[in-house]
């Protein structure tokens, strides 16, 4: 199954913040020679080391032991960059005593982080899920500091329509006193919610659904009687 094409500007503008980071991710292993990366910090072993002040424009942490851990979220397309260019690339064993796994520079990686130029128009493949993305970087010449903005303005608008999104409830399994149910020729009301128990009564005024006399139905008791049921009022 081919991965799916995102071409929407918001993706773009994403992939050109991921990229950036690549970039300078390869800048500070040139720099230092050799780094020591970890995929996921599962065990929390770089959590209680002081951070740095370096900026990295990805979801990456540069933490003071010298770890650059970049997280689950994003690794699989750190991953794919950095195998789609082993000859830039000499990579060390994994080391449990360090929780990370060391990374060098080829002569080749130095020579293509010069004409990055080159590469830097490369898709980016990524995603959780078969059949994942992939996805063009937005180019950088049409402004790295408008690319910054967009990336902020898309933060600000997934935030407001979160908040704008109201969860719907469902009376069937979040049940409130007032709701009114049918069921074939069963109509029950809900009188009253007791912690876990509902008290439902029938036109009659009689308990029902579960227990005889006034006794009140465990929650769900209620859920298993109200799945097929229709919906008459919601309070």
């Amino acid at each position: 199954m081919e991965p799916k094409r995102l071409t929407d500007k918001t993706s773009r503008v994403i992939a050109r913040r991921k990229r950036e980071g690549q970039w300078e991710f390869m800048e500070r292993v040139a720099r230092e020679g050799a780094v020591w990366m970890c995929p996921w910090d599962k065990y929390g072993k770089h959590e209680n080391q002081p951070r740095s002040k370096a900026k990295i424009r990805t979801d990456a942490v540069n933490d003071g032991d010298g770890v650059y851990v970049f997280g689950l979220l994003g690794s699989n397309e750190f991953f794919h960059w950095l195998d789609s260019h082993k000859d830039w690339w000499k990579r060390g064993r994994w080391s449990e005593k360090r929780c990370a796994r060391s990374i060098r520079i080829t002569d080749a990686g130095r020579k293509a982080l010069r004409v990055r130029e080159q590469y830097d128009m490369e898709p980016i493949f990524g995603g959780m899920v078969e059949p994942g993305y992939v996805v063009t970087p937005w180019p950088k010449e049409r402004g790295g500091a408008s690319v910054r903005k967009d990336i902020e303005k898309h933060k600000d608008q997934m935030k407001t329509r979160k908040r704008a999104i109201k969860p719907c409830r469902d009376p069937r399994i979040d049940p409130k006193a007032g709701d009114v149910f049918l069921k074939g020729d069963e109509r029950r009301k809900v009188s009253e919610i007791r912690g876990k128990a509902v008290l439902c009564w029938d036109g009659d005024g009689a308990a029902c659904i579960g227990y005889s006399g006034y006794s009140a139905p465990w929650l769900f008791q209620f859920r298993k009687w109200a799945k097929n049921s229709e919906v008459i009022h919601a309070s």
